[in-house]
């Protein structure tokens, strides 16, 4: 399964689609990612395109250049965090992004 294909589980939200709703909730997780993402984290100064916000733990997916993608857990603080935060998991592949996504948040049976 692809990241174009895949199906969050509750509780994320998919923002992959094109209308109103997913491009600002899309604008306004990447514009708190940068400011929370400091110097020197794996993140920094990194191009970054949301995927996916889950509505119960703060976490966002995002893709990232070369066919990697990070898990990342936002404070919405609103300024850069202390490294290591914001905590990040970086994946090299979707299989492995999406693993841990399951793992965290099962879907409903």
């Amino acid at each position: 399964m692809s990241h174009q294909t895949f199906e969050f589980p509750a509780p994320w939200t998919d923002l992959r689609g094109g209308g109103p709703d997913e491009a600002s909730w899309r604008d306004r997780v990447n514009r708190e990612l940068r400011a929370e993402v400091p110097r020197g984290h794996a993140l920094f100064r990194v191009s970054t395109d949301v995927l996916a916000r889950c509505n119960g733990c703060d976490d966002i997916v995002v893709a990232l250049p070369g066919g990697r993608f990070a898990i990342v857990h936002l404070t919405f603080a609103r300024r850069p965090e202390r490294l290591p935060y914001p905590s990040t998991i970086i994946t090299e592949s979707w299989a492995a992004a999406e693993q841990a996504i399951l793992a965290e948040h099962p879907p409903d049976e």
